[in-house]
């Protein structure tokens, strides 16, 4: 098991024992229960009445201590709020500048970013992410498929005509828990 390290500049009560790989990146081994990392600490906290949970980033997610629906600690998986922005961001630009191209190019094009969202970020705990980030790509699409004319405009129902027609990736979890057997 590898240690939980922070930097050393905050490090309060640090020791000299630190491993070889947390020293060389200028960081310390933290104090036990410093950050819910496991047992019950976090878990106490996530009942009515125990406050915010504990939560930290990593990896473009949002780590949640919280409780499983047997009651014992786990550790909850979403999107990274600038991550979600960001994402939506760059879909929103790509529809602005391909707004012209054939909307069955658009719809490929769309599918492949999505597929690629939901491989990476696709966790069991994030699958509301998930959806937020479809329901926003959805959005943006009409609103750049809007834009092509001046004339007519494109209202849900006709846009619901064109999503029959040309339909978006839904949301998946591509890594499910890992268990026995599973090389996730």
């Amino acid at each position: 098991m590898r240690p939980a390290c922070r930097p050393a500049r905050g490090a309060a009560g640090s020791s000299g024992d630190n491993p070889p790989r947390c020293s060389y990146f200028g960081y310390t081994r933290r104090k036990p229960g410093s950050l819910s990392s496991g047992g019950t600490h976090g878990a106490s906290r996530c009942g009515p009445g125990g406050g915010k949970p504990d939560t930290f980033d990593f990896l473009c997610f949002t780590h949640i201590c919280a409780t499983s629906q047997r009651g014992r600690f786990t550790i909850h998986l979403r999107t990274m709020r600038k991550r979600l922005r960001r994402g939506i961001l760059e879909i929103s630009q790509w529809c602005q500048d391909h707004r012209h191209d054939p909307v069955a190019q658009q719809r490929e094009t769309l599918n492949r970013k999505l597929h690629g969202h939901y491989n990476y970020y696709g966790r069991p705990t994030n699958h509301s992410s998930l959806w937020r980030f479809f329901r926003l790509v959805r959005h943006v699409w009409k609103k750049w498929l809007n834009r092509r004319t001046r004339g007519k405009t494109l209202n849900w129902t006709s846009y619901g005509q064109v999503l029959e027609r040309h339909p978006l990736v839904r949301p998946y979890i591509s890594r499910p828990w890992v268990g026995a057997g599973s090389h996730a």
